[in-house]
């Protein structure tokens, strides 16, 4: 109302009594504006982050700068299949590089990305099958570079060798994981995140987030929030923050 009546009297020719009326309402209203326009960008945030339970501030801040997600795909995360395609085309929209580690062996992880679609049938190279090979950080960010990565039959030891290696190539890495074999790599990533109905109580435990609904576009929508608040919570750029995170996560 205080802005119809200033915008008023500067459209008005010649109104200087109405310009002088709309400016006083408008500086005494001000503070009336101000808590308008935040209560609105909280409903906002609060609708896209509803369904996430989050342990602390800092993992809110971490997934502002997340630049991989990995996750861990397990029997728990079958459920969401039907979402997975739509999550990973909007973590590529956010730049946002999406690899996928599972127990299950080269043909089935195959099939399963194609069912998802996230590749076309016949694709070659996107899918690393692990097993009982000597893994390394070289074959890890061989895999990293592609655009599309699955680490087939790997177990709990090399899921965190691939969440270290994306750290040590520059990643800001949010791991999500719901079974027991998938704790090392939560405890490794910047942001551990669990499924709430599906996970064990060992990932919970190890997660700093917890999807109430197991719904992967949950957390997509609050790595929008968070990008869009973290130019305001800190001021000593995502690398500095990110190294101080994970400091502290060491010494918890």
């Amino acid at each position: 109302c205080c802005v119809a009546i200033f915008l008023a009297g500067m459209l008005g020719a010649g109104s200087s009594e109405a310009l002088l009326i709309g400016s006083i309402t408008l500086v005494v209203n001000a503070p009336i504006v101000f808590l308008g326009a935040l209560s609105v960008s909280l409903t906002w945030a609060c609708t896209k982050t509803k369904h996430v339970l989050f342990r602390n501030f800092e993992s809110v801040e971490s997934l502002g700068s997340t630049t991989c997600i990995i996750i861990c795909l397990g029997r728990s995360l079958s459920h969401t299949q039907n979402e997975i395609g739509n999550f990973f085309t909007r973590a590529q929209e956010e730049g946002i590089k999406v690899a996928f580690v599972t127990a299950a062996d080269r043909d089935q992880a195959e099939d399963l990305l194609t069912k998802l679609k996230i590749v076309p049938s016949g694709s070659s190279g996107v899918v690393q099958e692990v097993g009982k090979l000597n893994l390394d950080q070289n074959m890890v960010e061989a895999m990293l570079s592609k655009e599309t990565a699955l680490f087939a039959q790997t177990n709990a030891f090399q899921r965190q060798l691939i969440v270290e290696t994306a750290q040590a190539i520059g990643h800001c890495v949010t791991v999500v994981g719901c079974g027991l074999s998938d704790t090392p790599a939560l405890a490794q990533g910047d942001t551990a995140v669990s499924l709430g109905i599906g996970g064990l109580e060992a990932a919970k435990t190890t997660s700093d987030a917890i999807l109430m609904m197991d719904s992967l576009l949950d957390l997509m929508g609050c790595i929008e929030v968070s990008r869009k608040t973290l130019p305001f919570l800190f001021k000593r750029g995502p690398s500095k923050h990110i190294a101080s995170l994970r400091d502290q996560k060491k010494q918890n």
